[in-house]
C-alpha cells in the first residue's frame, strides 16, 4: 500500500493500467494480463502480487497462476498471496512450491441451513412459494435468490406474476422485504447490504465448449458444495441469517461436486494460447498449469490460429498474430476487425464485433412469448446473415436515440 495518505492506487481504465510508484495496481481478471506483466519484471517491480477470489478459476487466474510462479523462480524476493474463502488449500500450496497456508478467521454471523426432504420438480414456483413463506413465517429480512440468468427467472412467467398469484391468497402482515434475484456473481463479485435469508436452487450457467464442433455455449449445470457455500456465506454478513436450500442434504453431499471445473477445462483455448505465444511461452505442452487443459481442445486452438494467419508452420507468432493479441476480442473478431482496414469497412465491423461480444443478450426469446419474439427479430431481417442483422439492430437503436 502506498506509504502516504490519499495517494491514488492503480485503477484499470479502457483495459490498461495506470500504476503509481507510490501505490498498487488493482486489476480485475478482465483485464488482459500481458500490460500487467511489465510492472512485475520492470527495474522498480511491485514487491507483492495478491490474487483475490482465486477458487473462481478463471482462463486469466489460471494462466496467472503459472506466470507468477514462473516470475517468482526468477525473483525470490517477490511475494505472492493467493486469498479465497472456499480454497483447496493443500493442493495450491503444493503448487506454489509447498507455500505456507495462513487462515484467518472471518467476521461472519451464523447461518443455519436448511434442505428439501425431496427433490422440487419446479424450481422456479419452489422459490417463489418460499420467499411468500419466508415473509410470513420468519422476521423481517432481505431475500436473495440465485437464478441462472433471465431466460429461467421469467422463462415461464414473470417473478412478479408468481408473486401476486400465490401472495393474494395469503394475509401479508408486513410490508414486502427486498427480493434480490442474482446469477452466481452475487456469490463473490458484488455484496448485497441487508440480505438475511438465502434461497439456492442449486443450479448456474457455466461455459461449455465442444471441441467437435468448435461451438462455446452456456450449460446450465449443478454448482458445486463450494459455490452452495458462498451463496450461504451471502446471508451471514450483517446479521445471523438462514439459506434454504431447494435440494436434498444427500444430493449436496453425494451429487455436487467439492469444486467448479476450472474455465481452462470447458471454454475455447483461442485466446488464451495466443496470449501465451505473444509473451514468448511457445512450449504450451509443459507450461505450468495448475489443471492442464484438455489435449484436444489445445491442438483445435493451434489449428485455428493457424487457419487464422496468427501462427506460422512452425507454431511461431506472425506478425499478424502479434497484432490480434492487442485486441482484448477472440481471435477471430480480432481477424475479423484487422481485416476490415483493407476493405474500408472498419466502422461497421467494430460494430458487429460489439455486438457479438454480448453473446445472446441482444434478442431475447421467452418460452411463452416465442413467436411474438421472432415476430419482433423479423423487423431487422436483411439479408446477408446474422451479422448483418445485428449491425441493423445496432443502428437503428442510433437513429432511435
Amino acid at each position: 500500500m502506498s506509504p502516504r495518505p490519499r495517494v491514488p492506487v492503480g485503477v484499470p481504465a479502457s483495459l490498461w493500467v495506470s500504476l503509481c510508484p507510490h501505490g498498487c495496481s488493482r486489476i480485475p481478471m478482465g483485464v488482459p494480463v500481458s500490460p500487467c506483466l511489465s510492472s512485475w519484471v520492470s527495474p522498480r517491480p511491485r514487491g507483492v502480487i495478491m490474487v483475490d477470489e482465486a477458487h473462481e478459476r478463471t482462463l486469466h487466474t489460471d494462466v496467472l497462476f503459472g506466470l507468477v510462479k514462473d516470475i517468482a523462480r526468477f525473483r525470490p524476493q517477490l511475494k505472492v498471496l493467493v486469498a479465497s474463502a472456499t480454497l483447496d488449500t493443500q493442493r495450491f500450496s503444493a503448487f506454489f512450491d509447498d507455500a505456507p497456508v495462513f487462515r484467518i478467521p472471518g467476521r461472519r454471523f451464523p447461518v443455519d441451513i436448511y434442505y428439501t426432504k425431496a427433490p422440487e420438480a419446479d424450481y422456479l414456483e419452489a422459490c417463489v412459494v418460499s420467499v411468500l413463506q419466508i415473509h410470513v413465517t420468519q422476521p423481517p429480512g432481505d431475500i436473495l435468490v440465485f437464478l441462472t440468468g433471465q431466460g429461467w427467472g421469467l422463462g415461464r412467467r414473470s417473478l412478479r406474476g408468481w408473486g401476486q398469484e400465490v401472495g393474494g391468497a395469503c394475509h401479508v402482515p408486513r410490508p414486502p422485504p427486498q427480493v434480490v434475484v442474482a446469477t452466481n456473481i452475487a456469490e463473490t463479485s458484488v455484496t448485497i447490504d441487508g440480505i438475511v435469508y438465502v434461497l439456492d436452487p442449486g443450479f448456474c450457467k457455466q461455459k461449455s465448449y465442444n471441441a467437435r464442433t468448435g461451438m462455446e455455449s452456456l450449460v446450465v449445470t449443478p454448482c458445486s458444495r463450494a459455490s452452495a457455500n458462498q451463496r450461504a456465506g451471502r446471508a451471514g454478513r450483517v446479521a445471523p441469517g438462514k439459506c434454504f436450500r431447494l435440494y436434498t442434504a444427500w444430493a449436496f453431499q453425494h451429487e455436487l461436486e467439492e469444486t467448479p471445473v476450472p474455465e481452462i477445462q470447458r471454454a475455447d483455448l483461442g485466446s488464451l494460447v495466443l496470449l501465451l505465444k505473444s509473451l514468448g511461452i511457445n512450449d504450451l505442452i509443459h507450461f505450468d498449469f495448475l489443471d492442464p487443459p484438455p489435449h484436444e481442445t489445445l491442438v483445435l486452438a493451434l489449428e485455428q490460429l493457424y487457419a487464422l494467419g496468427a501462427l506460422n508452420h512452425l507454431g511461431e507468432l506472425t506478425t499478424l498474430g502479434r497484432r490480434m493479441a492487442e485486441l482484448p476480442v477472440e481471435p477471430m473478431l480480432a481477424k475479423m476487425i484487422l481485416a476490415s482496414e483493407q476493405y474500408g469497412c472498419t466502422e461497421e465491423v467494430l460494430s458487429v464485433a460489439a455486438m457479438l461480444s454480448v453473446n445472446n443478450a441482444v434478442f431475447y426469446r421467452p418460452k411463452d412469448k416465442v413467436v411474438h419474439a421472432d415476430n419482433a427479430r423479423m423487423n431487422f431481417h436483411v439479408p446477408g446473415g446474422d451479422h448483418l442483422v445485428l449491425l441493423n439492430v445496432y443502428t437503428q437503436a442510433r437513429r432511435g436515440g
